[in-house]
């Protein structure tokens, strides 16, 4: 969900409504926290959300994951040495995002409730 989020309000300040789409669209899951109440109070972390988003950060700052080294090894063997980014890999961007958001939400009130996504 954090990666939803995030490729939703990179660069794009004025997508709020389509992210408050997406947060109304989680009632549907039927989780009983996914109330009114939880929902609005998503909504309105979300303009902070889009200004942490569009700050610059070192991605590279972020250890890989050891699946994805493995997944570079395995494509350095196929391929013949062509190494594999990790914006390229699905499995290791979404990682990234999710570090990214701990180390912004971790003891900060600001984010109460994306935190409980």
């Amino acid at each position: 969900m954090v990666t939803v989020f995030h490729n939703q309000m990179k660069g794009k300040e004025n997508n709020i409504q389509r992210l408050n789409n997406i947060i109304r669209g989680l009632k549907h899951f039927e989780y009983p926290d996914f109330d009114d109440e939880f929902l609005t109070n998503l909504e309105m972390e979300i303009q902070l959300a889009v200004k942490h988003v569009n700050k610059e950060f070192d991605w590279n700052s972020i250890k890989e994951t050891h699946n994805f080294n493995i997944r570079k090894i395995k494509r350095r063997r196929l391929n013949g040495g062509n190494d594999l980014e990790w914006k390229d890999d699905p499995g290791e961007r979404a990682s990234k995002i999710w570090e990214w958001w701990k180390l912004r939400t971790t003891n900060n009130d600001d984010f109460k409730y994306s935190d409980m996504l």
